[in-house]
């Protein structure tokens, strides 16, 4: 009866440890580094590319990226739209 009482206390202790380390680090992703805020469509964002600095706005989100429009080519008449990951821009 001890033995099975020390079981179901380690599998309770175990569960009760998986649902704290849950809590504690939701916001840390599956690869263990920490989960960046993803922009939303019509977020306005901010990046670098070739050491210039842009602004833009998003018109579409991805897993690992989201399309920004940043600006408007008038010759061609249609936007500048670039791809940006995740990790590489900041939400205004």
């Amino acid at each position: 009866m001890n033995e099975w009482l020390s079981c179901i206390a380690s599998i309770i202790s175990a569960c009760l440890l998986n649902v704290l380390h849950f809590f504690i680090f939701a916001e840390n992703n599956k690869f263990g580094g920490v989960k960046m805020a993803t922009a939303k469509i019509g977020d306005s964002i901010s990046f670098k590319r070739d050491g210039k600095s842009y602004e833009g706005s998003v018109t579409v989100v991805r897993e690992n990226s989201v399309i920004v429009k940043y600006g408007y080519n008038k010759e061609k008449n249609e936007p500048i739209t670039t791809i940006v990951n995740h990790k590489n821009y900041k939400i205004k």
